[in-house]
């Protein structure tokens, strides 16, 4: 008797390339380098100018501050980085720009009531009753999908490297289509209450056959379990970059109505492709699910009232929030403090593909994480290596005629960009990605003490989250809203 054992699979591993710290000259970016080139001008002009005594005092009072904003770091970037951000805030909280209170002031038929810039966004209902929502000014068109998250973690090896490449192929398809401009993942986990638990007990346990002393321990593991326990929801938002599909859109009809056409026949490729990779798919968003979506990432504390009344709170002309004020680093809505950060490091050693686990399981906080994808056409990224392999082997000529020793870092983005660079002759598709964070809590101490464990489920992931600083608003608007909004 010969007996065959099955081999096991063993999961695939990624590396993620690192964030490029590639400067103008001598690892000085632009606003470094012409900081420093203004220091040492005003310097240079003033000797002749007003000798030596008074150029001592320019470069004392002038040089040397110019110096300073543009060597000194303060949280991983220049000084001279952080003045135009400092600079915007600044003027938004001057001019009062940096709150929204909602008025009942008419707007135009279709128009959302939402803060910032997410205030020229109007929507679209399409023929199959889902909803699209165009943006006027970059006119792009967007449309959302509901995914059915299957417990990742729980799946065999294989079946997990099944859907990894076939996600792989969903990115590859809208990537060669060059129609779609941005993708976004939204992955919510929201604390839930257990309700739905104790339903589905009652619902099933009548026809078990339980004994008592089982009967009461479900019952004891239900309430202790339950007001810890959250729900895992997943939304893909894609946009159609209208200006790339003129043609198409004009042979569709033209307007909104030929953009939504070819949006719905890029929606069913994008479906097919799903279902392909046995992603299961839920359905397209109609107005009504926008609205809920839209009007629980302002106010999260609504979330049980509206999955109890199917009724309320669907209405998408009165989706936004009551009241919105930005601070520096966090943001208040109706009912909830919001903090964005931003993950700006991603693991640089080979990883599994469930290296983000830490950051998606975290019961018992309300955290949103965003994953924007931004397909990149062939021709322009060709260019773009070829323009970064000659800046960094340049970088490394000059680093050699200074004496300089060679940098790791630097080698290490060589072969990133090799590597990227034969992968693009081989056919592949190439995308930029960021990754953001939403954390949201009912009060300031509440979330001061999430954004510290989500940041630390970060580190467990390998990964680096930063607070995106004087930039809240517009930040909580392409994390938290599944609309492709950029940051």
């Amino acid at each position: 008797m010969t007996i065959t054992e099955k081999p096991t699979s063993t999961p695939r591993t990624a590396r993620l390339a690192r964030r490029s710290r590639r400067g103008l000259i001598l690892n000085l970016t632009a606003p470094q380098a012409i900081t420093l080139f203004a220091a040492v001008v005003l310097v240079a002009a003033a000797v002749p100018t007003f000798g030596i005594g008074a150029a001592f005092w320019v470069a004392l009072l002038v040089g040397g501050p110019l110096a300073a904003v543009a060597l000194v770091r303060w949280d991983g970037f220049p000084l001279v980085e952080w003045s135009p951000i400092l600079w915007h805030f600044w003027r938004r909280k001057r001019t009062r720009q940096n709150g929204f209170r909602a008025t009942a002031t008419p707007r135009s038929a279709g128009r959302l009531a939402l803060p910032g810039q997410e205030a020229r966004l109007v929507t679209l209902t399409a023929s199959d009753g889902s909803v699209t929502v165009h943006d006027p000014w970059t006119g792009g068109y967007t449309a959302v999908l509901r995914l059915r998250a299957p417990a990742f973690l729980l799946l065999d090896p294989e079946t997990q490297d099944a859907q990894v490449n076939g996600w792989g192929r969903v990115l590859a398809g809208i990537c060669q289509s060059n129609l779609i401009s941005r993708i976004q993942v939204l992955e919510q986990c929201v604390p839930d209450s257990g309700d739905g638990l104790r339903d589905y007990h009652a619902q099933h346990a009548d026809g078990q056959d339980l004994s008592v002393w089982a009967a009461e321990n479900y019952r004891d593991l239900m309430d202790i379990a339950g007001p810890a326990s959250s729900r895992s929801d997943v939304l893909l938002a894609l946009t159609l970059d209208a200006k790339r599909c003129r043609g198409l859109i004009r042979k569709s009809g033209g307007g909104h109505t030929g953009a939504v056409k070819v949006l719905a026949g890029q929606r069913r490729v994008v479906e097919a492709a799903l279902a392909a990779s046995s992603l299961a798919v839920e359905g397209w968003l109609t107005p009504a699910e926008l609205a809920y979506e839209l009007r629980c990432a302002y106010d999260p504390a609504i979330r049980p009232m509206l999955d109890y009344t199917p009724t309320v709170g669907r209405d998408l002309t009165a989706a936004g929030p009551l009241a919105v004020q930005e601070h520096w680093d966090y943001l208040r809505t109706d009912t909830a403090y919001h903090c964005v950060l931003w993950l700006i490091e991603w693991p640089r050693s080979l990883v599994y593909p469930t290296f983000l686990a830490p950051l998606v399981l975290t019961p018992g906080i309300d955290r949103r994480l965003s994953l924007i994808y931004e397909p990149v056409p062939t021709g322009k990224a060709m260019k773009q290596v070829q323009h970064d392999k000659t800046e960094l082997i340049s970088n490394a000529h000059d680093r050699h005629r200074l004496g300089q020793v060679e940098n790791l870092a630097d080698t290490d983005e060589l072969s990133d960009t090799l590597q990227r660079e034969a992968e693009i002759n081989a056919g592949h598709g190439d995308i930029g990605y960021a990754g953001l964070l939403v954390v949201s809590a009912p009060t300031l101490d509440q979330l001061t003490l999430a954004v510290g464990a989500v940041r630390q489920a970060a580190i467990q992931a390998g990964c680096e989250a930063r607070v995106l600083a004087g930039q809240q608003l517009q930040a909580f608007a392409a994390a938290a809203l599944p609309l492709t909004r950029g940051f």
